[in-house]
């Protein structure tokens, strides 16, 4: 049975992490306190080793630091089991967290009142420190965007593979707006419109008459080798 600890400084792509571990067929639990780390893998991941054959676990300083300081008694009881654990940390600059936070405007866990941001951090890395210590990947974020994160992390577990790549084709009006989500448009208006064949009107792009009435287009076949 596989287990991957995933953890890191708030900011640094622990959700990006997870939610590729899980689109990589990971089951996946965020923020599970470690006090309940034994109790899970007593009680579901040796019970139904089939589902959480493959398991990843976020666990950072929303969890209490005393809970965290005793990480390395969590690590030996899983491998006393005979579960192969890993441990992805993940870290960033403190001006890149900064930015970050700037930009999303979110809480960082440990801020209060009495302790900003800039602070929290520090108390953040020094909690974390048990963890750290204990990775077997160090992923540092701060100049890594989203695509290059999530290639990481599926190198790291042996799924890069460009084979099972996902395409969505989309047909679309134009009257309508182009697609937003779109990565790639091909505008194929300069081509010859069946719509203005009565006969074929009534059809698709599926029926066999559009698509003979299309390929006999000296137009259609220069299109295609250019796009």
């Amino acid at each position: 049975m596989k287990l991957l600890i995933v953890s890191g400084l708030s900011g640094s792509g622990k959700s990006i992490a997870l939610d590729t571990l899980e689109d990589c067929n990971y089951y996946c639990i965020d923020n599970l306190p470690l006090t309940l780390l034994e109790d899970f893998v007593n009680h579901v991941m040796l019970v139904d080793k089939t589902t959480y054959a493959k398991t990843a676990i976020g666990i950072d300083a929303r969890n209490q630091s005393e809970s965290l300081a005793a990480f390395t008694d969590n690590m030996e009881l899983l491998r006393s089991k005979g579960i192969d654990c890993e441990v992805i940390f993940m870290q960033a600059e403190e001006a890149t967290l900064l930015k970050r936070y700037s930009e999303t405007r979110r809480r960082h866990p440990l801020t209060d009142s009495d302790i900003p941001l800039r602070e929290a951090l520090k108390i953040e890395r020094e909690m974390l420190t048990p963890i750290a210590r204990h990775a077997n990947v160090l992923i540092d974020t701060s100049r890594t965007h989203y695509h290059q994160l999530r290639e990481l992390i599926r190198e790291h577990i042996g799924e890069r593979d460009y084979r099972h790549i996902s395409l969505q084709f989309q047909s679309f009006g134009f009257k309508h707006g182009v697609p937003l989500d779109a990565d790639f448009v091909f505008d194929a208006r300069s081509l010859p419109n069946p719509h203005w064949i009565p006969e074929l009107r009534v059809l698709t792009g599926k029926d066999p008459a559009v698509i003979e009435f299309l390929n006999k287009q000296a137009i259609v076949a220069e299109f295609f080798p250019r796009n």
